[in-house]
């Protein structure tokens, strides 16, 4: 049961977190052939629509040049997503021009922008289909955008999107069990976007009660699963939580996960 330690391939001790991770691989280990068929796909056209538009902007390889882009993704809700983009922005507007996108028709990143005006980034809703296709026309005028996403299968498009116009697609995950289930339903979006354009993406762990197993276990366990995890981890705090609607407080976890991805962001794949 969840409960209990299971038995690996070699005999070993395995953890439940390490046991759900098996079945959650890392899309660069299980890539989608370049031709895969898209017939199965949830909104091909779109796709492919999204695909052209990069390719016709950026060139073949998708190089995308200075501006960083960071989309915050995942399927499922309650991870943090807005947290993370809002935390995200706020730090890359202290270096340059920046954009928050809030792709969410609920409005949450939005919402908390109105009831902190020295944010920093400037805010917009697109929440939207062809949201890579409005995403570049605001490449010109900002250093770094950052996407937030809805969750679940019904917004789609929206995700698609969203890790079609990324540099870096960052997956916010706790680390239990039932959070862990759902982390192969993102990584197989981004393995199918990554059929017609490479996108790197890492997982950042949130919300992470220090010192229990669960938060020990995660880390490790997504790593040998061949997931890139930032060393950084979002703790679990209620004043991170209570900060939604407000100007955000002091969260240097954040500030270390960032500087963790722009240094992927500028190594070339």
């Amino acid at each position: 049961g969840e409960g209990g330690h299971g038995t690996g391939a070699g005999g070993s001790v395995e953890t439940p977190v390490a046991a759900r991770t098996r079945g959650v691989r890392n899309p660069q280990r299980l890539t989608a052939p370049v031709g895969t068929d898209f017939e199965a796909c949830a909104h091909p056209p779109d796709l492919a629509f999204r695909a052209e538009t990069v390719h016709r902007v950026h060139g073949a390889t998708g190089y995308r040049g200075a501006v960083t882009v960071l989309s915050i993704v995942s399927r499922k809700g309650g991870v943090g997503k807005t947290t993370t983009a809002i935390y995200l922005a706020r730090a890359l507007a202290q270096t340059g021009p920046t954009l928050l996108v809030d792709a969410d028709p609920d409005h949450s990143a939005l919402s908390w922008s109105e009831g902190a005006p020295n944010l920093g980034p400037d805010v917009i809703a697109l929440p939207v289909a062809d949201l890579a296709r409005r995403v570049e026309s605001h490449r010109a005028h900002y250093d770094h955008i950052v996407i937030d996403t809805p969750p679940g299968a019904a917004h789609a498009p929206q995700i698609d999107g969203a890790i079609m116009a990324a540099d870096v697609a960052v997956i916010p995950c706790p680390p239990q069990l039932g959070d862990i289930d759902r982390l192969a339903e993102t990584v197989a979006m981004v393995e199918r976007v990554g059929a017609v354009r490479h996108v790197p993406y890492v997982v950042l762990l949130t919300r992470v009660r220090s010192g229990t197993r669960a938060a020990l276990d995660a880390g490790p366990a997504l790593t040998d699963a061949g997931h890139p995890v930032l060393a950084a981890q979002i703790p679990m705090r209620e004043r991170i939580g209570l900060s939604f609607g407000a100007e955000p407080v002091a969260v240097p976890e954040y500030d270390a996960a960032l500087t963790e991805i722009l240094a992927l962001e500028a190594t070339p794949a």
